[in-house]
């Protein structure tokens, strides 16, 4: 659902992934298999590569998280791998087996920045991977190995943390080396930063208390933020209506899984995608995660369902898919070659244009073209 934007199959088996800012396509030919056989929302690749008969490929991977939300919309995170790679490793392993499904984005500030990756909604919640998966504690939250160090990745600049989009590793309220799971998303441009003293560490250089980054908002093409930013809330900051994360999904993972992360999904995930050698997570079936301790409010997406959408509406929005489908599938053509540009366009009275298979003679398209127009000629 909703990755028609970055992962195409066509009906030949011919597997084509397509990134719009990062542009790089997979090719091959493939073991016939229809969607509806997986259960997992992993992303394709996985699955259809792992089944190649042959390929061909000019790709530079993405460590990237795919966000989905209540609101209508996604967002794209790359990861900071480079400026700190334990902490991009402890939330993509977090975002595989699950852990931020149905979770709520409880703390959001107009212009400045939202907080979420609790799942008990209260900010004091959360555990890094290694204590979710400690199999010597029942309860993540009395593990020793709760917790990553502050000095775990790199600290944005001044310029960075008040960039809008910014992704940042929160430590608990003023308590120092408590990095979880918990994060910040940057809302404003300029002012982004302000307000945040007091979710990070007091002390005497600056340089130790900036923001440490996770990653940047690369796509949000439904303006998620925005509708972040939008949200009414109570004087504590949580919104009148509950903006849930509805599934974290990993776009990439370079790094191997941690010792017992395999042994904990098989213990408490009897729903196991296996394919080959390796075992997935399927996203659970939950509204919200079991450790949430604060009141249930009302979703925010059923907050416009009685609003009914006009004729012009409904065909102004059809008309707008139709035209970002139409641009689709040319970007995808002119990663194959099979176009010079996806800007191009063909001249008004050209009605379609094809590749034909070498061997087609302007004969043969005649004699199809003439059961129509006996008038017909055909030049290739």
């Amino acid at each position: 659902r909703n990755h028609h934007r970055y992962y195409y199959l066509s009906s030949s088996g011919v597997a084509i992934l397509y990134r719009k800012h990062h542009q790089c396509s997979i090719t091959g030919s493939f073991k016939e298999r229809t969607e509806g056989e997986y259960r997992s929302e992993e992303d394709y690749s996985t699955y259809y590569f792992r089944e190649r008969t042959a390929i061909s490929t000019t790709i530079r991977p993405r460590m990237a998280l795919l966000l989905e939300t209540n609101l209508g919309g996604d967002l794209v995170i790359d990861l900071d791998i480079e400026g700190s790679p334990a902490l991009c490793k402890n939330i993509l392993k977090l975002a595989k087996i699950r852990y931020y499904t149905g979770s709520l984005l409880y703390n959001v500030h107009a212009n400045r920045f939202c907080q979420g990756g609790d799942p008990t909604g209260t900010g004091k919640g959360g555990a890094c991977i290694f204590g979710v998966i400690d199999s010597e504690v029942n309860d993540e939250t009395t593990s020793k190995k709760r917790f990553l160090k502050s000095t775990s990745g790199r600290r944005l600049s001044s310029a960075e943390s008040r960039e809008r989009g910014r992704v940042v590793a929160m430590e608990l309220p003023q308590t120092k080396d408590t990095i979880g799971s918990q994060f910040l998303i940057t809302l404003g441009q300029g002012r982004a930063g302000d307000g945040m003293d007091g979710y990070l560490l007091a002390g005497e250089e600056q340089e130790s208390t900036a923001p440490l980054s996770l990653g940047v908002v690369t796509e949000d093409d439904d303006n998620v933020l925005d509708k972040i930013e939008r949200s009414y809330c109570d004087p504590d900051g949580r919104p009148y209506a509950d903006v849930r994360i509805v599934r974290m999904l990993v776009l990439h993972d370079p790094f191997p899984d941690p010792p017992g992360l395999m042994d904990y999904l098989k213990e408490r995930v009897p729903d196991m995608l296996i394919e080959g050698d390796k075992q997935v997570m399927a996203s659970p079936d939950r509204s919200k995660p079991p450790q949430e301790s604060v009141p249930e409010r009302i979703p925010a997406n059923e907050l416009e369902e009685d609003k009914e959408e006009t004729e012009q509406e409904t065909r102004q929005r059809h008309e707008k898919e139709a035209r970002q489908e139409d641009h689709q599938r040319a970007v995808v053509l002119e990663l194959l070659g099979d176009l010079p540009s996806a800007e191009i366009k063909a001249p008004e009275h050209v009605l379609f244009v094809c590749k034909l298979n070498a061997v087609t003679q302007d004969e043969d398209l005649e004699l199809i073209f003439s059961r129509f127009d006996q008038n017909c000629k055909v030049e290739i």
